[in-house]
């Protein structure tokens, strides 16, 4: 039961750290005013501040190297062994407004975890493992929600309706 397909130590995965996390995510877009949930809508300084704090730890903690595409989706990736297409993982980091603390954040922090365990574990797959934060996700003032997962599905291009593919 507590070894992977992948060969390593499942019981590794560090319940404590993803607490923590969950808490330092959550401390962007705290509202007490609208009765106590969180609001990171795309563009916030809570949104930006907590953009900033998962590229910092995929890049400064994990290693990973960092980008952001065209629709800002913040990806991270672990190389493999492989030039193969990567295994990829993740949520997003905004949220409606009152929002819950583990809407889109759990998804995120759980994602970094596996990653971090097989850096930690030196586990290197045939294929290269992104995590991805997926950018306005959520409705937000722009009107465009699911604009980074639709982004990088490929049914929004340069130039064309946010209405269908291509």
């Amino acid at each position: 039961m507590g070894t992977s397909a992948a060969g390593f130590d499942v019981q590794g995965v560090n319940s404590g750290r993803i607490a923590q996390r969950l808490g330092e995510l959550a401390r962007f877009g705290r509202s007490e005013a609208s009765g106590g949930g969180w609001f990171r809508s795309f563009g916030t300084d809570a949104e930006l501040g907590a953009r900033e704090w998962l590229r910092d730890l995929w890049h400064k903690v994990l290693g990973l190297e960092v980008r952001v595409d065209p629709a800002a989706n913040l990806w991270g990736t672990l190389p493999g062994r492989e030039t193969l297409p990567a295994l990829v993982l993740g949520s997003h980091h905004d949220t409606v407004p009152n929002g819950g603390q583990f809407d889109g954040a759990l998804g995120l922090v759980l994602a970094t975890e596996v990653v971090q365990r097989l850096v930690e574990v030196g586990c290197r797959l045939r294929h290269p493992v992104q995590v991805v934060s997926f950018t306005a996700e959520e409705p937000n003032p722009f009107q465009v929600s699911t604009l980074g997962s639709r982004a990088a599905g490929g049914w929004i291009c340069r130039g064309r309706s946010t209405s269908g593919r291509g």
